[in-house]
């Protein structure tokens, strides 16, 4: 038996996937080590941010025209967007987002999770503003939907709890004489 036929038909037929087949590239093995928060973080600074009142909130129960829904979560972008500039919130290398839920005057129970494309249209909204690099998990924990108390605005509120991600700091090893 030669060399060749001991060589699987896919590695013969592309000769310059040879070494590619055996090791993942760079910017794979860059990816994997970011694929989600670093476990050794710790809680800093908090915001809370609310969604304007006068805003429409998205609802996952609510079955809408796709045209009307983009409309909607393009002014809650907006919004908190502009809610986020105007408290100069600072960029945060990781964040944990967790959305209190305040249901409205009328409602008598309700699933805090279902307002979740709410709180995703507001997180690209601290995206657009710069406050968070990206949305995706190697950046954010969350968002984690959370019932709050009830309000007087008819239809609820939703308000955005922004917790800052550290690095935990390293123990100094004690010197022992």
């Amino acid at each position: 038996m030669t060399g060749a036929e001991s060589v699987p038909a896919e590695r013969r037929t592309f000769p310059a996937l040879r070494g590619r087949l055996e090791r993942p590239s760079p910017r794979r093995r860059q990816r994997r080590a970011l694929a989600e928060v670093p476990a050794d973080v710790v809680p800093g600074r908090s915001w809370e941010i609310a969604v304007p009142e006068g805003v429409k909130l998205l609802n996952s129960n609510a079955r809408m025209h796709w045209r009307k829904a983009a409309g909607q979560t393009a002014a809650i972008r907006r919004e908190v967007a502009a809610a986020a500039r105007s408290m100069r919130l600072p960029p945060l290398l990781w964040a944990h987002v967790v959305y209190r839920v305040h249901p409205g005057p009328r409602t008598t129970r309700f699933d805090p999770g279902n307002w979740s494309p709410t709180a995703k249209a507001a997180v690209d909204g601290l995206v657009d503003a710069g406050v968070l690099p990206d949305d995706n998990s190697s950046r954010l924990r969350g968002p984690d939907p959370r019932p709050g108390e009830r309000c007087a605005q008819a239809g609820g509120r939703v308000v955005l709890v922004l917790t800052e991600l550290r690095p935990a700091p390293i123990p100094e090893e004690s010197s022992v004489p």
